[in-house]
């Protein structure tokens, strides 16, 4: 999985799957043949050590056209060394927030299923899968905090973790909801995360104004999340299987909040930002507004998260119709 949290919201990406959508819902590979792959596919166990290759923020290393903000007018007219410096500091947060979803989300899940204590029955060979997936997202923790701790040197840049505010709202959902064991809701969520896609990988790699260094990161972990999208999309039914008729509904029903755990922004940080870079605060305001309309992100997890609807379209008792439209319709919380 890699960062979201409102960091895409309204930036237009192409083709938004971090692998063919089509070839996702084609793989037929059993779990135990994509575990034996693993050692030779997997970025830890094949990629080269990766760092960025810019020395100083002369020049882009990351696109102003996929800031979210970036899109704005007022924006637009500020000098190119803030342009530069705005896209580095969003790189920085988009890098520190992948981490720590890997870290205290991801792998909260995979590494209670490589221990056999999943709210499912685990074979063998869904244990060895969990542990490749611990390891994987273990090693793009570390590569992002690498690239992180890079650009924050060179865009001095250490800014409070955009993760806190979606942390705040999933256990938000789970303490409003105590009639749903809390596994179980964060078992989907991951399910959700693993599945969602969100055009910050396989896109992102085409950007022009994108650091090589951070291109080649971001590929590799492209292409490690292909096998855990296929996983997550076949762990789906086996999960749904476990879950008690009686909370069915209730899992389903929290789907659209659990999308847009990512895409709710975080309005107060973006705001502090930009009133550093000279902007009043009726101009911070407007830019805010203007670029994180309910609607707007609405749209975003809507299109952003097609093939997880469709997904949990197949389980019983669900309907992708009601899906998108309930998604359509949620409050976007703070």
């Amino acid at each position: 999985m890699c960062g979201v949290a409102g960091l895409a919201v309204g930036v237009e990406v192409g083709s938004a799957c971090v692998l063919c959508p089509r070839r996702a819902a084609a793989d037929g590979t059993p779990p135990a043949d994509r575990a034996a792959r693993w050692h030779a596919t997997s970025g830890v166990r094949t990629g080269p050590i990766h760092g960025l290759s810019a020395r100083s923020l002369d020049a882009d290393i990351f696109p102003l056209d996929r800031v979210p903000v970036g899109a704005s007018a007022l924006v637009r007219e500020l000098p190119a060394a803030t342009h530069r410096l705005l896209g580095a500091r969003h790189l920085y947060r988009y890098l520190q927030f992948t981490a720590e979803l890997e870290i205290r989300v991801v792998n909260r899940v995979a590494g209670a299923m490589a221990l056999g204590r999943a709210p499912f029955p685990v074979t063998s060979d869904l244990r060895i899968a969990a542990a490749q997936i611990y390891t994987d997202e273990a090693y793009h923790a570390l590569v992002a905090l690498t690239l992180a701790d890079e650009v924050g040197r060179l865009a001095d840049y250490a800014a409070p973790s955009v993760w806190v505010g979606v942390e705040r709202r999933l256990e938000r959902i789970i303490q409003a909801h105590p009639d749903l064991p809390a596994d179980h809701v964060r078992m989907l969520f991951v399910s959700v995360s693993e599945t969602l896609i969100t055009g910050n990988l396989r896109d992102l790699t085409t950007a022009v104004g994108l650091d090589e260094g951070a291109r080649r990161a971001i590929s590799e972990h492209a292409r490690d999340e292909g096998r855990h999208h296929a996983l997550f999309r076949d762990l789906l039914p086996l999960f749904w299987d476990a879950v008690p008729a009686r909370h069915r509904a209730g899992l389903l029903a929290l789907v659209p909040d659990l999308v847009l755990c990512f895409f709710a922004p975080e309005r107060e940080a973006v705001a502090r930002e930009l009133i550093g870079y000279g902007l009043s605060p009726r101009q911070v305001r407007q830019v805010v507004e203007e670029t994180y309309r309910p609607e707007m992100i609405r749209r975003t997890a809507i299109d952003s998260s097609e093939q997880t609807l469709r997904y949990l379209a197949a389980l019983p008792g669900a309907d992708h119709a009601g899906l998108a439209g309930a998604l359509g319709c949620a409050p976007v919380a703070a």
